[in-house]
């Protein structure tokens, strides 16, 4: 959840004023009483307005830099899109883009922004610094959000073609999860076990699970972790597990692939490695 202000000081008074940031990007300066709260697991670029209190005969390029009263760390809690701008003749303002990403750790920070003139030493902060103040809840990472049907997407690395399907995560106790009929799209589907560590963001799941006996080839098929540095070839340990980093918004699991064993192709992989995504 954010809320942000920006503290600017009017050319015509000697004041400070506050006005609330739209969550909406394209609206600016609206009234307080119209901020919102912003949807969880977003990031969010924010279009601030920046200047000088009086135009230029000529244009300027300013670098933008980050004053002293920035309380957040920037790559972390906030990112400076907009590295420098330039301010056409006759004008006071230009924009700069700021993202807080939905991965924001911080509770509260502020983040002062300044234009520092290219290349001069003498005089190197113009304007009037911007002050945003950012208030943020992290992402509630539970079983409520976890436990649900998820949109799942299969892509096969070999040609790039991709299967669509569904499935369920089920919690079976406080750190296990199960998801049923895992890689329908391609293959008769597994049920795969994951070690669920919602502080470091992670799912341990088990390998080398049997999957079902495919008559075309006369092998059963094992759902098995595979090595992208290795032309997705099996690892020598076949239960290596599949550790996912998930996001507000998907998991990403993966590559793995299909081994069979028995019949001819015993040994061999099917489909030259899989990445499954499951987003809702």
């Amino acid at each position: 959840r954010f809320a942000m202000k920006r503290k600017y000081k009017d050319p015509d008074e000697d004041v400070v004023l506050v006005k609330e940031i739209s969550p909406d990007p394209l609206i600016l300066n609206i009234a307080p009483e119209d901020t919102k709260e912003l949807p969880m697991g977003k990031s969010f670029v924010y279009d601030i307005l920046i200047g000088r209190s009086l135009p230029q005969t000529q244009a300027v390029t300013y670098d933008i830099v980050l004053g002293p009263g920035t309380t957040g760390k920037e790559g972390e809690d906030f990112k400076l899109l907009t590295k420098s701008v330039t301010i056409p003749a006759g004008e006071t303002t230009a924009n700069v883009k700021v993202e807080i990403p939905y991965e924001t750790t911080g509770i509260v920070f502020k983040i002062e922004l300044m234009l520092d003139l290219v290349d001069d030493l003498v005089n190197p902060s113009y304007g009037v610094s911007h002050m945003i103040s950012v208030s943020t809840d992290k992402f509630p990472y539970d079983w409520d959000w976890l436990a649900t049907k998820w949109a799942a997407e299969d892509y096969f690395y070999y040609d790039k073609t991709k299967e669509t399907y569904s499935v369920t995560i089920e919690k079976v106790d406080e750190t296990t999860c199960k998801i049923s009929d895992f890689g329908v799209g391609g293959f008769p589907g597994w049920d795969i076990i994951g070690t669920v560590d919602f502080d470091k963001k992670t799912i341990t799941f088990t390998t080398y699970v049997k999957g079902a006996h495919v008559d075309q080839y006369a092998a059963d098929l094992y759902l098995v972790a595979v090595d992208p540095d290795n032309d997705f070839d099996v690892y020598e340990d076949l239960e290596k597990p599949i550790v996912v980093k998930f996001s507000p918004e998907s998991l990403e699991i993966g590559p793995w692939d299909a081994f069979l064993v028995g019949g001819p192709y015993d040994g061999y992989t099917y489909a030259g490695g899989i990445m499954t995504t499951l987003s809702k």
